[in-house]
């Protein structure tokens, strides 16, 4: 079979690249000719310099090299294939090991005849130079906008681009800036500057933009949209202008590396009263204004059911601002820090039903536990697969050792050997623990060894290595309203439901499910019931039905003398 390589760096400029059908069509002409039967290999939007771990197209074409489903390859020239030494060396290697033809347009390459090896060689070289040579002219012209004083991306607050391109004052923004350094000067700490600035409305950098911004979550890593026009100013924005050496004519890029470059700016702040400004930042620490620095301790485990967004803690020193919010929509409503926080420990840390229901549980479902042997799987074949590019690139080692290009990729390789390998040992240690006792042990040991006095820190991680997540709906009524809080315990499987009033004095145990069965009657019983309903023998992986347990008269009380309180 051929296999038609077809790669596009970006969409197709007319005149400049070749498109992906202009490469199937005269691939499918040269199949027809020669009477060859072919499949369509097509990477899009990469470019040449990438590698085979960053193509999909290319790393299936490889991988059918060396299952022998292919007997020669068609490309409609060599830089539409590579534009990377170190690749060219890999595609050789197999090329000859599994003595394929290949052809670039009409013309056929022995790869295995030494000075056609050495010719493609250098057509390689000149491929990969071509790309650096690209990427230089880029960094060139970069470096020649900073010599001419031109405006480069979003200009610092103060500033906007001339007519010219070149960086100017913006005189209304330059006002607020010459405040801000007013402000330090007598005093006044960054988060006080901005608190100052915010309550009179003064517009942020970004309120002058349509559009949205992405913020990533540092517990939890998922990402949260919002409109420019509602961002506001924050203590470390003001901290960034205050030492931004721009505002005092000095514009320096590429800072602290060999190549940083120097050049003057307009100037806004004098130089001498940026001096006095910069030295008088180490007398503001003590004045740094309204910071959040108060702890929480379910951050990352809360999501609203009502909007789907994560509720985070929200504490103010001043006024009754103190609970978990999503800022959601109009059905949503926040919960009270410190009684949330003393439901969950006194429910986790206090319930012996609790503990009697996940000591009788069955851990983790088989359908868990294939889950993550999938991701082992998954894990193991990408090591398999970049232990042979490795493999691939010590044949060719002697021939490049000193190419710089060749060197920086086989370290990479190792290096990403070093993550996968840390990876697989990882996987493979949950799924003993998971096929093992541990969780039960696990749960016994931090609930036996639990005290409230142990401090934040210890408290935290205990309930975030016994609570997977919890998720909490809000439902109004005409006079008030309540919660339903569902609580899911990690490496169990198994789900709690709660319900409580607005004032989440008295939650009441009102379910518990659970995944199949968990001794040999429930066995016995669910498969008994899968061969009534479906007619067949139950299949070997079959773990049971999942159970409801209605947890009447099981409730947590909670009193205001025993509130835990962490802020």
């Amino acid at each position: 079979m051929l296999a038609i390589y077809c790669r596009i760096s970006k969409k197709k400029e007319e005149g400049v690249d070749t498109s992906i059908a202009t490469q199937q069509r005269q691939g499918a002409e040269f199949a027809a000719k020669n009477g060859l039967t072919f499949k369509y290999y097509v990477d899009k939007g990469i470019s040449g310099q990438k590698g085979v771990d960053d193509r999909d197209a290319l790393d299936e074409m490889f991988k059918d090299i060396e299952a022998k489903k292919i007997t020669s390859v068609w490309v409609i020239d060599q830089s539409r294939f590579e534009r990377s030494e170190t690749l060219w060396f890999d595609f050789q290697t197999l090329v000859v090991k599994y003595k394929i033809a290949f052809y670039t347009g009409n013309i056929r390459f022995d790869l295995e005849d030494e000075d056609m090896r050495v010719m493609t060689n250098i057509m390689s070289v000149m491929n990969a130079s071509f790309a650096r040579r690209t990427s230089k002219k880029v960094k060139d012209s970069f470096i020649q906008r900073i010599t001419q004083k031109k405006a480069i991306g979003l200009t610092a607050y103060g500033y906007k681009k001339g007519e010219d391109g070149k960086l100017v004052i913006d005189e209304e923004e330059s006002i607020i800036v010459k405040r801000i350094f007013k402000l330090s000067l007598e005093g006044n700490g960054a988060y006080t500057i901005a608190n100052i600035l915010n309550r009179e409305n003064i517009p942020t950098r970004y309120n002058k933009y349509n559009g949205q911004i992405t913020k990533v979550d540092k517990y939890t890593k998922e990402e949260t949209t919002f409109d420019k026009s509602s961002i506001k100013w924050r203590g470390n924005v003001i901290s960034g202008i205050i030492q931004n050496k721009i505002y005092k004519g000095v514009r320096v890029f590429n800072h602290g590396k060999e190549n940083q470059i120097t050049i003057d700016s307009p100037i806004i702040i004098e130089p001498e009263f940026y001096d006095k400004v910069i030295e008088n930042l180490s007398s503001n620490k003590k004045k740094v204004g309204k910071r959040e620095e108060y702890k929480y301790l379910l951050n990352g485990l809360i999501t609203c059911e009502n909007c789907g967004k994560k509720m985070r803690g929200k504490k103010r020193e001043k006024g009754k601002d103190s609970a978990y919010k999503c800022g959601g929509g109009m059905n949503c409503r926040g919960m009270n820090i410190e009684k949330l926080e003393t439901f969950v420990i006194k429910h986790l840390f206090q319930s012996k039903t609790l503990k009697e229901l996940l000591n009788s549980s069955r851990p983790v479902s088989e359908s868990r536990i294939d889950g993550v042997k999938l991701k082992l799987a998954n894990s193991q074949e990408e090591l398999q697969k970049i232990n042979k590019r490795i493999e691939r690139m010590l044949l060719v080692a002697d021939e490049v050792e000193d190419d710089e290009t060749f060197v920086f990729q086989f370290k990479k390789a190792k290096e990403k050997k070093t993550i996968l390998n840390s990876k697989v040992k990882k996987l493979k240690e949950e799924i003993s623990e998971m096929e093992s006792n541990f969780s039960l042990t696990h749960f016994n040991n931090i609930v036996e060894g639990f005290e409230i006095n142990q401090g934040f820190d210890t408290v935290k991680a205990s309930i975030h290595s016994l609570i997977e997540s919890i998720k909490v709906g809000h439902f109004k009524q005409e006079k008030g309203g309540y919660f339903i809080l569902m609580l899911e315990y990690k490496h169990f499987g198994d789900i709690s439901l709660f319900t409580t009033n607005h004032q989440l004095m008295k939650w009441f145990w009102a379910q518990h499910h659970r995944e199949g069965f968990t001794n040999k009657e429930e066995e016995y019983q669910d498969k008994e019931l899968y061969e009534y309903l479906n007619k067949e023998e139950v299949p070997a992986d079959f773990s049971g039905y999942e159970s409801v347990s209605i947890m009447a008269g099981h409730q947590v009380n909670l009193s205001k003398d025993e509130l835990v309180k962490f802020n």
